[in-house]
């Protein structure tokens, strides 16, 4: 018995906007091959977990949102992205986008749009994460023994005058950034 055929993320604009942040658990439609929620106010962070989606082929649509932070470098994984569009365009996104990510424009065959109305090259103001809301002037930060679950934000890189970090007794994952 065959596998069921890979099908494409479509949200209606009503549905996204209701939800506001981009779920986590689209990193496991690993069958989609074309992710497309543009135009819908989504706010937070792109999740890192996006870039579980390898098996996506023609579109990668974040563009038109009110999404912000940095650009996760695991985007960097979505090879499969030749045709179509690569759209991270008319966000809030800042710092600068990735190599891994960047490395992704020279297969696309058309529309790559990711600096487009972003502050991209410029420090982002806050890491925005459901867990996480920290000015990044900040210098000392403590979550220990907050329950915390998951990977680290990409974004706590960008936090560059931390003198002191305690992010102990959680159940946080994957490397640190």
């Amino acid at each position: 018995r065959n596998p069921p055929s890979p099908q494409p993320i479509l949200l209606p604009p009503a549905h996204a906007a209701s939800a506001r942040k981009i779920p986590t658990e689209f990193g496991k439609l690993t069958l989609a091959t074309k992710l497309r929620i543009d135009d819908n106010e989504l706010t937070g962070t792109v999740p890192t977990e996006l870039g579980l989606l390898v098996k996506l082929a023609t579109n990668f649509r974040l563009d038109t949102n009110q999404l912000s932070g940095v650009i996760p470098t695991e985007l960097g994984q979505l090879t499969g992205v030749t045709s179509n569009r690569f759209d991270l365009s008319d966000n809030e996104l800042c710092a600068d986008v990735p190599t891994e990510v960047q490395a992704l424009s020279s297969s696309i065959t058309s529309n790559w749009e990711v600096t487009t109305s972003n502050s991209i090259g410029t420090m982002c103001e806050f890491v925005d994460d459901a867990r996480f809301d920290i000015p990044t002037t900040e210098t000392r930060l403590s979550y220990s023994g907050d329950d915390l679950t998951g990977t680290i934000p990409t974004e706590f890189g960008l936090l560059t005058g931390l003198t002191y970090v305690t992010l102990g007794s959680n159940d946080l994952t994957g490397t640190i950034p």
